[in-house]
């Protein structure tokens, strides 16, 4: 006596063709988009620009990765909450007074 699965695994092998291949569907990939350049006035309209800079890159002397502990980081934490700044703009403020502080 035979179960439906042993009769589906019959069925599926006098095809040839696994029974979890013969369920798929086939789906052809829609083409991608292709990128056009705004190229007459036509194309702007209705269109706002994102804010794209002064063209201008401003000098990086030094870039920095500081690890800090784990006290040091809450300090910078709680200090971004109470004055609403990001901690890059925190630690420069930091180096800031300590050069206005020395002569």
């Amino acid at each position: 006596m035979s179960t439906s699965a042993e009769a589906a695994t019959d069925s599926a092998q006098d095809s040839g063709v696994p029974i979890a291949a013969e369920s798929r569907v086939r789906r052809p990939r829609p083409k991608p988009l292709e990128q056009k350049p705004w190229t007459r006035r036509e194309d702007w309209v209705g269109r706002r620009p994102i804010a794209q800079g002064s063209g201008k890159r401003r000098p990086i002397k030094m870039s920095l990765m500081v690890d800090l502990d784990v006290e040091q980081s809450e300090w910078v934490h709680q200090e971004s909450k109470r004055t609403g700044q990001d901690a890059i703009t925190i630690l420069k403020a930091l180096v800031d007074r300590e050069r206005a502080a020395r002569p």
